[in-house]
Formats: C-alpha cells, sequence, structure tokens
C-alpha cells in the first residue's frame, strides 16, 4: 500500500512494472529520490506527438466544411448506382 505521506526524499528506490502507473510515477520520484531505478519485463516504447498533424493539416482543405449539406441516403442510393 502506498502512504501519500510516504517521504521517499533522498532515498533509493525501485518501481516494478512499466505501465501508465509507472510511466506517470517514475519522472515525479525522479525529482526527489536519490535514485530510482524501473524494473520492468519488456519495454514499453512512449514517442512524443508533434502539436500539429502534417496530414490532417494537407488533407484538411477536402473535408466537407458543413456536414449538414451531406446526405447519407444519397451518398447509398450515389454508391448502389456505380458499384
Amino acid at each position: 500500500m502506498w502512504h501519500e505521506n510516504f517521504d521517499y526524499g533522498d532515498q533509493k528506490g525501485i518501481v516494478i512494472g512499466s505501465g501508465a502507473t509507472a510511466i506517470a510515477l517514475v519522472p515525479a520520484m525522479a525529482k526527489e529520490a536519490a535514485k530510482v531505478t524501473m524494473l520492468q519485463r519488456s519495454p514499453s516504447y512512449v514517442v512524443s506527438r508533434p502539436g500539429e498533424d502534417d496530414s490532417a493539416n494537407w488533407l484538411r482543405p477536402f473535408y466537407l466544411k458543413n456536414w449538414s449539406n451531406f446526405s447519407f441516403a444519397g451518398a447509398i442510393s450515389y454508391f448502389n448506382c456505380i458499384s
């Protein structure tokens, strides 16, 4: 059980696992603890995402501006006619 008032400052600690909790816990502990080690069976890969999606920005001019003008019934009829 983890006690919220546990003082791990200037102590060595180990975190077993690499899930979401460990991803959030290890950097927070590393700010205060003398040493933090994360023990894991298989690696987790975490990548940072860019602030903007270049692919989405490129496709944006082709998006429908107003979905209220789109008729699913009309689209279905059109696709039934061409198939």
